[in-house]
């Protein structure tokens, strides 16, 4: 039959010709597949099968025959074997040689192979392997492979291991191990002769590995070392006897030395037939190792007889699941005398390691162990036994293998240690369980700190759970390369493979349950494929060598800190960068905490990975539709496989399915069909739909996607340069950089610092209006100071301890405020406008700017009351125009000044000998700021025309731009500040922005890291290094010029401010994220509506956006944009879960406040605008009134239909409100002067008018629905009995909204009778009081009880004199002589040439908010007022923004912030004096939870409620914590209740307004009592069930005992 390959177990066979030729003779027997003369092939390296892709070895058979023959268990193969006959001629032959060998009186011998050493010079080839005595055949080798110097862990294992001692070695992955423990084995087998062909090898040397993978890689890497050694032209063998000249063919000689390996997932009968030829070194796993072992008793005796023993990854070896078999693989390398004293270690061990008695174990134990030791090894003594044990690994340390995801509750342990006493670590279990001959092994650690290499760079990523898909994705995209992904379970893999497929990327899986020869494939493909990515489970954490790993992704976190440092060792090997990559969901913080800290490591030592935010929102749409794709197949294999399953059971049983599985068109009915390929063409849609997402380029922010050369970001100059590798082909814009480079600096781990130094870093404080709001960045919180200055906040300054505060108006008038508490301490006029107020780094001295002077102040004590607290210091002129900012030098002692006469000037606070001002000059426009760099040998000006000078000391012979008011030089001195006066200063550089059509509008300088930040007049910032002027970033941010700009102490976060938008920026450079980023509306803003929870407020504006705030932080966190026009009303569903908007723009919109979408549009049959809005309590209809058509409209929410338009008025509808009670009520009012209360859902549709004498401006219902108020043009408050129709009461609130004249006004504000009226209305929670606002100053609360109408405050929601209707009288200070006010005439430098120009067309007005108009003056007014659902507050939408008023004290002041003698000792003598209160307080300061836990419980249970009283609110919720945190360990369960039931009582309303916040809390305290609830039960229930059982037993035992009364007495005489 012809050649054929038979495939079994992934090894090919090659089976010959076996029909018999008239030239042969053929004798046939039968064999077994095992019982065939089965001859090993080398495999052809060049055919692509050299490497480790599946095939162990290759075999091949001549003469044999496969017949297959029916028998009862079915067709089976026999192999027929054909013996061939030699011919006449060979047995002649065969003869004649045989005859003449006797005739010689020899028998015939095997050749004999001897090895000539070859000479190499190792001392000069190889200087750094010339020391270790290694086989100059293993020399040649290492510099072939150009190995030229050992690693660490090779070089100082290497000299014990020759010298024949035993060595446990550890060190990082990657450093060559598997060499430092091989050459010595190569080493001793090569100096032995070469073994004969005719004799089975005995096996030396044994090495144990963990994983399959690794025990291949081992074999394959010292094969690769062997076949160098014998194929090496320096290291010929020639045939003894044999001559030069000899025509008969030379025998190939054995190899001098065999490798094998034995896995687990190959053929076992191969494995065993490569045994029994025998091997010099077996690499095995001790599970396949031990199966086969169980089978082959010679094998058995080899491994007692071996001289090498190598564990690698010795500390994966002894964990559970391999420790039974390598146990008895281990016994048998023991000496026999061994044994007993292994087997009493292993006692004690065990013993010890439970909690029994220590007293039941003889004290003596050991030590007759070690005397019996010591007698055997004397009876044997002499005798040298010559096995040599290495132990390597990465991790030897037990500490390291805790399951850190197991959340273990700590015992106490009743075992005591001796004080030198430690646990036992691994290391103690290897020798406890190796026979080590050598009786001091040497041990080696090179392990590095923290357990991981220098240079590999770790960052982390933290995002939630479902959000890992799209950071993965990113992260492949933006860093190119070699990516192994390790995921923790395989259910994992299986998820994420077909989506990273769906994605178009390279991915290889490799886990356990894949076969051996599949997992090698995919190491083989992984290896040889660029830009590709294995998902990997723990398996491949340990030994492999697959070169050029670039990454190491932890896509799930390891459960142990040892599989944290193998799995990063699969990069940055053998000293080469790697990068790895830590992804941690919230869930996760807590096991990556405990991950690091077991290795000795803080969290903050690892960096957050910078991403392109602008690049997530366009990946995550394709991660999405790829995700519903893999769903839908998944789920379609899922049907098919049941399918399928049920189909092959039946057939195998020979039954038939019933017809719910197979229908009469015999697989699927028509139904099914259509709804299959409705499926196909679905499944077709979403696979062409991510196919064109895919096609579409990612252009990064900034990048122009039409041309090229535009953007904030062109990209031109990196297509024209042709460096292909730089650019990322992914991300259009994005260049190729290692994943290291975009780590964000960590956040070092906060030390206990003064509070004044950690404010500075984390508050911000800007000027909002007239008023100042701090923004908390870390805790992300932000509140507003309660002063006002009488204008506009023109600069503030922050003295440098964060005590006290300066904020100056646009008049010139300062307030002197506590930072820490808002108070306001001093008023000050500095009569001029103040362009800039610094106080100096000491915080001794205030420079303020006057014009064209600088006056200098004394800081004023905040501590000490003082009749006229501001004393002038100094006063410095010489420019000769408004002065615009000032810098002080780090020593406070001189500062410079920049002006409008284009030159700045250096100044020294107190005079200086000798000394006269400097002028910088040589700028050609406005200079606005100048700086020292930190050494303050370099001064940087900044001019409005973008350009930036070098100020440094001329040399001796520069005469060259000498300022003009150079002096001879005074005397030197060491201070700085005569330093930086001392010198003369020249221009050393210029260099220009060269920012096209846009000027600098703002700048600041960061000294320690020379940054230089500039905000344009485009919305474009950037930033600069100096003195090189290389720039770092350049970002457009705003579409308006960017007003103002700070940089926080530590250099990472910039703040911008844009003044005619209203926007605030935190930007963090390095990742080039956003910290923090708010904007208020454009314009004005026009009403609002609070939460059913009254934990949020939304608000609409002028300009077409929802925004939703929280009222807790302060910030707003949504914001909706879908409307075109300006927003007329909003409010809330019942249920809070969904918001509806009305528009001009003639939509009604409804918003899902859980996905944060417009999920529904309302539209009327012809297009109006809509200007109120109502929705019923049920929230299912939604109704809107029209300006345009006076209709109102109903519609379904559910279905968006329209279900009734609601006609008779004849007016704008102005108001629209549904009763809060559910009596299907629709009340509207109108500019017609009438209200309608409609019944929209009766079946009569009735509509009762009311009639009033104005026009109505708004309505509001009372909460029980029984009363509503209108609001009248006239200044009048009607109100009417909604059930009796009547009228119940009037309120004359003219006279009470009045106040506030406008600037133009020529009456007094008493005369003028324009807006006296209300606008808004809004009831109290309990309907007892009213709330109006309207176009004045004021909002007027009403108390309406019976009818009443009292008037009980009046609340002014501004003081601000820079809006108009503020002011009562006509101020005469501001009329100048042609009788004009002179705030209604522009000043330059109010603002820039193209703010003053005037380009709209005469009387052209496009509305409210028309900034292109020549005057534009905002007013005072009150647009919507609304109170919250607690009754605890209300809200109005204002020209000043979103007033919020609270009854509720926000800003709580904590007595012991400023306290320094906070110590625990300090804590316990204010225990023992029986201050609980104090000593509870200071002890929640330090937050040492023993110290708290002391405290708490030593408070007598009576003085619980006054302490619970007293306690200030900003500790409640850290004391609830505790408390429910000491139930759970606390035996003092009734004492806790007080306590708990005490706080509640005494702090409930706090804990209700704050819910959210205190979210947790109330969970620590749910699971608490629900535990004791749980055991309490338990307990009830036992001694119940115990109660009842006695109970009955009782009564058993009383009725035996009646019954043995009743029983008859018999007496016998």
């Amino acid at each position: 039959m012809p050649s054929a390959l038979l495939h079994k177990s992934g090894i090919k066979r090659e089976i010959a010709d076996t029909y018999p030729s008239s030239k042969k003779k053929a004798k046939l027997q039968h064999r077994t597949a095992d019982e065939l003369p089965w001859k090993s092939l080398s495999r052809p390296f060049e055919s692509g099968m050299g490497g480790d892709d599946g095939v162990l070895e290759l075999e091949e058979v001549e003469g044999v025959e496969v017949v297959y023959e029916m028998t009862d268990a079915g067709k089976v193969a026999r192999f027929k074997v054909t013996e061939k006959v030699p011919s006449t001629r060979e047995v002649d032959k065969d003869d004649d040689h045989n005859h003449a060998a006797e005739n010689e009186g020899e028998t015939p011998e095997e050749p004999i192979f001897v090895d000539e050493i070859p000479a190499f010079d190792s001392e000069n080839l190889l200087p750094a392997w010339h020391k270790l005595p290694l086989h100059p055949k293993i020399m040649m080798a290492l510099h072939e492979k150009t190995f030229l110097e050992p690693t660490p862990i090779q070089a100082a294992s290497s000299p014990f291991a020759l010298a024949d001692r035993d060595v446990v070695g550890v060190a990082q992955t990657g450093s060559g191990k598997t060499l430092a423990y091989g050459l010595p084995i190569l080493h001793y087998l090569l100096s032995k002769p070469r073994p004969s062909s005719s004799r089975r090898r005995p096996l030396r040397a044994l090495i144990l590995a963990p994983t399959r993978e690794l025990a291949l890689q081992v074999s394959s890497h010292l094969n690769e070392l062997l076949t160098t050694i014998e194929f090496s032209k320096k290291s010929p063998e020639t045939q003894a006897g044999q001559p030069s000249g000899s025509s008969k063919p030379v025998t190939k000689p054995p190899p001098h030395v065999s490798v094998a390996a034995i896995v687990g997932g190959m053929s076992a009968q191969k494995q065993r037939r490569v045994l029994d030829r025998g091997v010099d070194v077996l690499v095995a796993t001790p599970g396949r190792l031990w199966d086969i072992m169980q089978d082959d008793d010679e094998l058995v005796r080899e491994v007692k007889n071996l001289r090498f023993l190598v564990l690698d990854e010795a500390d994966r070896m002894i964990e559970a699941g391999h420790f039974a078999e390598l146990e008895n693989i281990l016994r048998l390398t023991q000496r026999e005398s061994k044994l007993v004293q292994f087997n009493i270690k292993m006692i004690i061990f065990l013993t010890r390691s439970t909690c029994c008695r220590e007293d039941t174990i003889p004290n003596d134990i050991e030590e007759r162990v070690g005397e019996e030791s010591d007698d055997n090894e004397e009876t044997k003594e002499g005798v040298k036994d010559g096995l040599q044990t290495f132990v390597f690994s990465a991790t030897l340390s037990k500490d390291l293998q805790q399951n850190l995801k197991k959340k273990r509750r700590f015992k106490v342990i009743k075992k005591r240690y001796k004080r030198d006493e430690k646990p036992a670590s691994t290391l103690d279990d290897l020798l406890l369980r190796l026979d080590f001959r050598d009786p001091n092994p040497e041990v080696i650690d090179l392990s590095p700190k923290g357990g991981v290499v220098s240079t590999l760079q770790e960052g982390k990523i933290e995002c939630l759970s479902g959000d890992k898909d799209v950071y993965l994705y990113y992260f492949l995209l933006r860093h190119p390369g070699k990516s192994l992904v390790f995921l923790s379970s395989i259910d994992g893999i299986r998820r994420l493979m077909p989506l990273v497929e769906l994605l178009n990327i390279k991915a290889y899986p490799l886990h356990s349950q894949l076969e051996q020869r599949q997992r090698l494939k995919n190491l083989d493909r992984f290896r040889n494929t660029p830009n590709s990515v294995l998902l990997a489970t723990d398996i491949a954490a340990r030994g492999l060598d697959i070169p050029a790993v670039d990454h190491v992704i932890h896509f799930q976190i390891p459960r142990t800190a040892d599989t944290y440092i193998h799995r990063n060792g699969r990069t940055a090997r053998a000293m080469r960068k790697g990068f790895s990559m830590l992804m941690v969901a919230p869930d996760e913080r807590r096991v990556v905490r405990a991950l690091l800290s077991s290795v000795g490591r803080d969290e903050g030592e690892i960096s957050e990975m910078g991403t392109e935010l602008s690049m997530l929102d366009k990946l995550k749409e394709r991660v999405q539709l790829a995700r519903k794709i893999e769903n839908a197949q998944h789920k379609v294999k899922k049907t098919n496989h049941d399918r399928n399953w049920m189909r092959e059971t039946a057939e195998a049983l020979g039954v038939e399915l019933d017809s719910d599985f197979v229908s009469d068109s015999d697989d699927e009915t028509k139904v099914a069909t259509q709804k299959r390929k409705a499926k196909d063409r679905e499944m077709g849609a979403m696979k062409a739909e991510l196919k064109r997402l895919l096609s579409q380029p990612l252009i990064a922010r900034g990048i122009s996607a039409k041309y090229i050369t535009s953007g904030s970001r062109p990209v031109v100059n990196d297509l024209i340069s042709g460096e292909s590798p730089s650019v990322n082909e992914a991300m259009l814009g994005l260049k190729n950089v290692d994943a290291g480079s975009e780590l964000v600096s960590a956040q070092k781990k906060k030390k206990t610092k003064p509070v004044t130094s950690v404010k500075k870093k984390e508050i911000e404080e800007d000027p909002v209006g007239n008023r100042v709001s701090a923004f908390d960045l870390v805790n992300n919180k932000s509140f507003t100071f309660a002063f006002e200055n009488r204008k506009n906040i023109a600069c503030i300054a922050l003295s440098p301890d964060g005590n006290v505060l300066i904020s100056v108006d646009e008049d010139g008038r300062a307030l002197l405020v506590n930072a820490r508490r808002g108070v306001v301490l001093h008023h000050f006029n500095f009569q001029k406008p103040v362009k800039d107020i610094q106080f100096s780094p000491d915080g001794l001295y205030i420079a303020v700017t006057h014009g064209a002077h600088v006056q200098v102040w004394r800081t004023p004590n905040y501590l000490v009351r003082e009749f006229a607290p501001f004393n002038l210091h100094r006063t410095y002129t010489g420019h000769h125009d408004d002065v615009l900012s000032i810098q002080w030098s780090p020593d406070s002692k001189c500062f410079i000044t920049t002006s409008r006469d284009m030159t700045a000037r250096l100044f020294t606070l107190n005079p200086l000998e000798g000394f006269r001002p400097k002028t910088f000059a040589g700028h050609r426009n406005a200079v606005l700021g100048a700086y020292f760099s930190a050494d303050g040998q370099s001064i940087y000006t900044v001019s409005k025309d973008g350009a930036v000078f070098t100020w440094k000391a001329k040399e001796t012979s520069d005469d060259e731009n000498s300022d003009t008011d150079a002096q001879p030089v005074a005397s030197s001195s060491k201070d700085l500040a005569n330093r930086i006066a001392n010198t003369r200063w020249g221009v050393r550089k210029r260099n220009y922005f060269n920012q096209t059509g846009t000027k600098v509008i703002c700048s600041t300088f960061h000294a320690p890291s020379n940054l230089l930040v500039i905000g344009f007049s485009s919305g474009i910032f950037g930033l600069w290094e100096m003195p090189a002027f290389s720039n770092i970033h350049t970002l457009s941010i705003s579409q308006e010029k960017i007003s103002s700009v700070a940089i926080n102490p530590s250099g990472e976060w910039l703040a911008f401010g844009a003044k005619k938008l209203g926007q605030l920026l935190v930007w963090e450079w390095q990742s080039e994220s956003y910290v923090l980023k708010q904007q208020g509306h454009y314009f004005d803003m026009n009403t609002l509506a609070y939460a059913p929870d009254g934990q949020t407020i939304t608000t609409g504006g002028d300009d077409g956006k929802i925004k939703i705030w929280s009222t807790f932080s302060g910030f707003c966190f949504v914001t909706f944009t879908e409307h075109s026009a300006p927003i007329s009303s909003v409010t809330f569903a019942k249920q809070g879960s969904v918001l509806f908007s009305a528009s001009l723009d003639g939509t009604v919109r409804a918003y899902d406040l859980i996905r944060y979408r417009n999920f529904r549009t309302f539209t009327s049959p012809s297009p109006v605008q809509f200007s109120c809005l109502a929705v019923d309590p049920s929230g299912e209809v939604v109704a809107a009134g029209s300006t345009d058509s006076f209709e109102v409209f109903l519609w379904s929410v559910q279905t968006g239909k329209l279900l009734d338009v609601l006609a008779g008025h004849t007016g704008p509808v102005s108001q629209l409100a549904f009763s809060p009670s559910g009596a299907n009520q629709l009340a509207s009012v109108s500019w017609d002067k009438t209200m309608r209360v409609w019944n929209v859902f009766g079946r009569s549709g009735a509509v009762e008018p009311f009639s009033l004498n104005s026009d109505c401006l708004a309505l509001a219902f009372r909460p029980d629905g029984k009363e509503v108020a209108v609001s009248t043009l006239d200044g009048q408050i009607t109100f009417f009995d909604i059930q009796e129709s009547k009228q119940t009461n009037v309120i004359d609130g003219r006279k009470d909204v009045s106040g506030g004249r406008k600037l133009d006004d020529r009456v007094s504000a008493a005369n003028n009778a324009s807006g006296k009226s209300y606008n808004s209305l809004a009831y109290t929670a309990d309907g007892r009081c009213l709330i109006a606002g309207g176009n004045s100053k004021y909002v007027v609360l009403y108390d309406v009880r019976e009818g009443e109408g009292v008037m009980v405050k009046k609340f002014q929601i501004s003081q601000n004199l820079s809006l108009d209707g503020t002011e009562e009288f006509l101020d005469s200070r501001r009329i100048n002589d042609a009788g004009n006010n002179v705030d209604l005439i522009d000043d330059r430098d109010g603002s820039d040439l193209e703010d003053r120009m005037d380009t709209s067309l005469p009387g052209a007005s496009r509305g409210a908010g028309d900034m292109s108009i020549r005057r534009y003056r905002q007013e005072a007014r009150t647009k919507c007022v609304r109170f919250s659902p607690t009754g605890r507050a209300w809200a109005a939408a204002s020209t000043e923004g979103l007033l919020i008023y609270s009854l509720d004290e926000t800003v709580t002041f904590d007595p012991f912030d400023l306290s320094i003698d906070l110590t625990p000792q300090t804590v316990l003598e204010v225990l023992e004096e029986h201050e609980y209160l104090k000593a509870l307080v200071m002890a929640f300061r330090l937050n040492e939870k023993p110290l708290i836990q002391r405290v708490y419980e030593n408070i007598p249970r009576g003085d619980i409620r006054l302490i619970a009283r007293q306690l200030p609110v900003v500790y409640v919720p850290l004391l609830l914590r505790f408390v429910g945190e000491h139930l759970d360990r606390s035996p003092h369960l009734e004492f806790d209740l007080v306590w708990i039931n005490t706080l509640l009582m005494a702090h409930g309303r706090l804990l209700r307004d704050r819910s959210g916040e205190f979210a947790s809390v109330f969970r620590v305290l749910q699971k608490g009592l629900g535990d004791f609830e749980q055991s309490i039960s338990k307990l009830c229930d036992e001694n119940t069930s115990t109660l009842s059982y006695l109970i009955d037993q009782a009564k058993v035992s009383q009725t035996k005992d009646v019954d043995m009364l009743a029983l008859p007495v018999s007496v016998s005489s």
